[in-house]
């Protein structure tokens, strides 16, 4: 089943979804345009999917998004402009994309995540070997 056909079957339920995770399914940007329809979810998961900045743009019509994961994807710097528009949005995970360096909460609140951290909000060391 691809990842089109996954979020397809999701439609259904889609105002009773509050947390999405759809890492890994292939999961492209017009496939996004779906989930842009799920107005309850505040955290989503779309970690290991080929998404692009193009992809971020559908995100902007979810009113309640909170978290979202875009580890190991194909985003910019481009995106973070778009995601600060999304005003329920607080933290945002780009380990693994072209977006570096961690920033701290803006003027918008929005937190930008690019390694590790630990639960308490303490950024974890990561050493090399």
């Amino acid at each position: 089943m691809s990842g089109n056909d996954k979020i397809k079957l999701l439609n259904g339920i889609k105002n009773n979804i509050y947390w999405l995770n759809i890492s890994g399914n292939q999961i492209t940007d017009d496939q996004l345009s779906i989930v842009n329809s799920f107005a309850n979810l505040q955290r989503l998961r779309l970690d290991e999917n080929p998404i692009t900045d193009k992809g971020i743009q559908q995100l902007k019509k979810l009113p309640a998004l909170e978290s979202i994961n875009l580890k190991n994807t194909k985003i910019t710097a481009a995106s973070v402009p778009i995601l600060k528009e999304i005003k329920s949005l607080k933290t945002v995970y780009v380990w693994g994309t072209a977006i570096s360096g961690e920033a701290p909460k803006d003027s918008t609140g929005l937190h930008i995540v690019s390694g590790f951290e630990k639960s308490v909000g303490e950024t974890a060391a990561v050493s090399e070997p």
